[in-house]
Parts: structure tokens; sequence; C-alpha cells
């Protein structure tokens, strides 16, 4: 199952129950999320972590906070790269936000 809810509510705002991966949920989780509640941060741990997930997230206007897998490098100039480098210089801002994810742990 995957599921996405909000961080302060704990309310559930959709499930999938699938046993496709991780990484590839995130979207329509977060589309039909998106057409109920104003979403500002999506909270995930690294199986979220892809390119696809970041601009998901910025098309609702919402920003990722997904940890970067061990090995990632930023890359041309654009959403990603941006992220990446929030993650690894301002690490502890970064994972402030993140961490609002073990309220819904």
């Amino acid at each position: 199952a995957h599921a996405i809810c909000g961080t302060l509510t704990h309310v559930v705002t959709d499930l999938i129950v699938s046993d496709a991966g991780d990484a590839t949920q995130l979207e329509p989780l977060l589309d039909a999320t998106a057409t109920r509640f104003d979403v500002a941060r999506v909270c995930a741990d690294k199986a979220y972590s892809s390119r696809a997930n970041l601009e998901a997230a910025e098309k609702h206007g919402a920003v990722a906070y997904i940890p970067f897998k061990t090995g990632t490098v930023g890359g041309k100039a654009d959403l990603w790269s941006k992220m990446f480098h929030y993650f690894q210089y301002k690490r502890e801002d970064f994972l402030s936000h993140y961490h609002e994810r073990s309220n819904v742990e």
C-alpha cells in the first residue's frame, strides 16, 4: 500500500494498493490529494527520490523534501540540481522539513 497524508492532521488523503515501486506512486497520490487539499510540502523517504517526483510536487506548487540516495550528483541547472545543492549545503534546514514525515509514521 502507498499512502499520502497530512503531517499535522494525519488525515490519509489518498491510498493506492499496488505491487509497483514507491517512486512511481508519488505522482498519482499527489495528483489526487491536490484536487482536495493545498499542498505546500511533500516529505518522503529516499525510495521516492526522482526527478519526476520533484517535478510532480512543483507542478502542484509544493516543495519536495526527499533525501538523495548515496552516490547522487547534481547535474544541469534544473530543479533536481537546485534541491540536491540545498540537501548538500543546507542539510540541517532541509532535514528539519524532511523530518515532518516522521509525524505520519
